[in-house]
């Protein structure tokens, strides 16, 4: 028989505080981790392909605006997005298969449905999300690539928050760990094929491999539960008509406001408007969430009421 020694408490209660609130501190800061190694690689790599240092530390501070503006959809997407988890913590405790699956299918539809819609808009306006924060529309292209990592890193987010409901902090450590590794070794690479997108794409590239790391950790329960194959078919087939309809109609704003920084502003804030608009209506009308998963969200009952109202007209 072994008894509890205070020094063996203090190591037990070490060992937890390093391992558990470590990977907690590490997934808070993921993308700041990304961003450090684009510190030393990106504009190093870029003068390799000849470009002088002043102007690779130039086009580094245009690929930097990216940062922002994935934490701005991260906001809105990871607020959603984890609204269900302590439910299906209880329900995994619980045991009941039932609950448990229905659950992890609210979680992944709701993370999905909302990080889609922000990369999708944020996509849509960048040409003056770009001109009114930063004075130009450079980059576009390198821009709009690192959006993407805002449905990567909601995901990550949302079962990352599982795995630790049901202690599993190990996995999704080292599955961010290699990602950052994998980053670190294929930016320098794809910059000299790609030119700056490349640094992008090897954000997109580790951040998928991390969250496929943790896709695979989860338990099978919820596994097969977060199939989301013929959601995101219905999802893309919301979001691209929004995207395509928010951009005409910023294009025909700026043709009547103009083409300045402050003219940028009142494009964007049009866009905006009519991009939620279109994609909850578009996501109403398509039934993209049961009634049951729109009552989770803030404003379900206003989209409730929507919904009845859509169907009484039908």
């Amino acid at each position: 028989m072994h008894l509890a020694t205070p020094d063996n408490s203090w190591r037990l209660l070490t060992r937890r505080l390093l391992l558990q609130g470590g990977s907690i501190c590490l997934f808070a800061a993921a993308l700041i981790l990304f961003q450090l190694v684009d510190s030393f690689t990106v504009a190093r790599s870029l003068q390799k392909i000849g470009y002088l240092p002043v102007a690779a530390r130039s086009l580094k501070g245009i690929y930097d605006r990216g940062q922002p503006l994935v934490q701005l959809g991260l906001v809105l997407s990871s607020a959603f997005g984890t609204t269900l988890v302590p439910n299906l913590t209880r329900a995994l405790q619980s045991g009941s298969r039932l609950r448990i699956q229905r659950l992890a299918t609210e979680v992944t539809h709701i993370s999905l449905l909302f990080s889609v819609a922000a990369t999708g808009g944020l996509i849509a306006l960048l040409p003056w999300i770009n001109q009114f924060l930063f004075g130009d529309r450079e980059q576009l292209m390198t821009l709009a690539l690192y959006l993407g990592a805002i449905i990567l890193v909601a995901m990550i987010n949302t079962y990352n928050a599982i795995l630790q409901s049901v202690g599993n902090y190990r996995a999704a450590t080292y599955g961010l760990l290699i990602g950052i590794a994998l980053k670190a070794a294929l930016t320098g690479p794809l910059i000299r094929i790609f030119g700056l997108p490349g640094a992008s794409l090897a954000t997109l590239i580790g951040l998928a491999v991390v969250w496929w790391i943790i896709f695979n950790q989860l338990p099978s329960l919820i596994r097969i539960s977060v199939s989301t194959r013929l959601f995101g078919t219905r999802l893309l087939g919301v979001t691209i008509p929004m995207m395509i309809a928010t951009f005409m109609i910023a294009c025909a704003s700026q043709a009547v406001l103009g083409v300045s920084r402050w003219a940028s502003i009142g494009v964007t804030l049009i866009g905006i408007a009519a991009g939620v608009t279109i994609f909850l209506t578009l996501a109403l009308r398509n039934k993209l969430l049961t009634i049951r998963e729109w009552l989770v969200l803030p404003f379900g009952s206003g989209m409730l009421h929507l919904v009845q109202r859509l169907q009484r007209n039908k």
